[in-house]
């Protein structure tokens, strides 16, 4: 009997993209079966099957360790099968908003787990007292990127001081930060949660009072809009957050209660904040666990995922899609959060172009 002639391409894929995208060590041992799997998986035509399904998964997270003051350092903490290739002793903090004894100027240091790959970017040129930051890959910058790991990139800082608001942007093609542009406002300490892009605009917290920072990308424009007003600062740490439909959002923890707000425009054109889900804590978490107030840490973009921190039950993962929990093990309470995801696995490239079976 003649053999059955092999799948095509397209039906193999449809196969492999059903693997499930937060274990990674699925699709490297489906790319191990044969190098043909192998060279499908690690093509750019995999890839994009795999992000028209949804953001790309959430692999682990870079948090920030409270040590005192002075001593918090970051740990990259899984929460899927991978590994990074190169693990590396833990960094100074990631990023910290809070207010230094002194003015200070702020460090930034890449580092991208799925390669090892890590760089120490130049100080910036102003010295802050307090700050707040995003990075912007090529896929917004106008560049292709390959999974966002070699493209341009940029780093977008605000800062705070005496002066006032300023603002300057570092662009991995110069290798260089812009001269700071300074902006109306009066100084107030920012939060430590990098900023939230929607609408070509990235929108960062400030820690007292009840406004957000809005910074427009193309003209380096500086506004503050108000924080739903249900949710003052002095109710618990809240965050930011890109809705699934793109509009901007604002989380908050009300008494036992998760409260989302989706920022919309009406009929007069206006921006407004509208009552959107509220979810009940005392369902999902431990009866212990609401003793104390919790607090927001960070959200994970794409996968709709919130940090949420808690003094008796340590960090909880609530995914906004499916509605379930999932208790993170780590041993120290946790200051700030960076989720970290990509589609890019170098061991799959690796068994593409190895020997072995075709």
């Amino acid at each position: 009997m003649a053999a059955s002639p092999p799948l095509c391409d397209d039906i193999v894929e449809e196969i492999l993209v059903r693997l499930p995208p937060d274990d990674p060590a699925s699709l490297l041992r489906a790319a191990l079966a044969c190098k043909r799997w192998a060279r499908l998986v690690s093509g750019p035509g995999f890839r994009a099957r795999l992000r028209r399904g949804g953001g790309a998964p959430m692999l682990g997270f870079l948090c920030d360790l409270r040590g005192g003051f002075d001593g918090a350092v970051s740990r990259f903490v899984p929460t899927s099968s991978f590994r990074p290739p190169r693990p590396r002793p833990p960094l100074p903090a990631a990023q910290t908003a809070r207010a230094p004894r002194d003015r200070e100027r702020p460090q930034a240091h890449r580092w991208v787990p799925a390669t090892g790959e890590e760089q120490q970017l130049p100080m910036p040129p102003r010295r802050a007292e307090s700050w707040a930051a995003a990075v912007l890959c090529g896929c917004v910058v106008g560049a292709a990127c390959d999974g966002c790991h070699r493209g341009p990139f940029r780093v977008v800082l605000v800062g705070t001081d005496a002066g006032g608001i300023f603002s300057c942007v570092y662009s991995s093609l110069d290798g260089a930060w812009s001269e700071p542009a300074s902006h109306p406002g009066s100084p107030t300490c920012l939060e430590s949660v990098p900023g939230v892009l929607v609408g070509g605009a990235l929108h960062f917290l400030f820690q007292f009072g009840d406004s957000i920072l809005r910074y427009v990308l193309g003209a380096r424009q500086v506004s503050v809009i108000q924080r739903p007003p249900a949710c003052t600062a002095f109710q618990g740490r809240a965050l930011l957050m890109a809705m699934e439909d793109g509009r901007l959002g604002f989380a908050s923890v009300l008494d036992s209660r998760l409260c989302l707000w989706p920022r919309e425009v009406g009929a007069d054109g206006e921006a407004r904040w509208a009552q959107g889900r509220a979810i009940e804590l005392e369902t999902l978490l431990p009866a212990d666990a609401l003793l104390t107030l919790p607090y927001l840490i960070g959200f994970a973009d794409g996968v709709g995922v919130l940090f949420l921190w808690t003094a008796v039950g340590g960090l909880f993962l609530v995914n906004l899609k499916s509605g379930l929990l999932r208790n993170v093990d780590i041993d120290t309470d946790i200051y700030g959060v960076v989720p970290y995801g990509t589609y890019y696995f170098p061991a799959l490239r690796i068994a593409a172009e190895g020997d072995g079976a075709s």
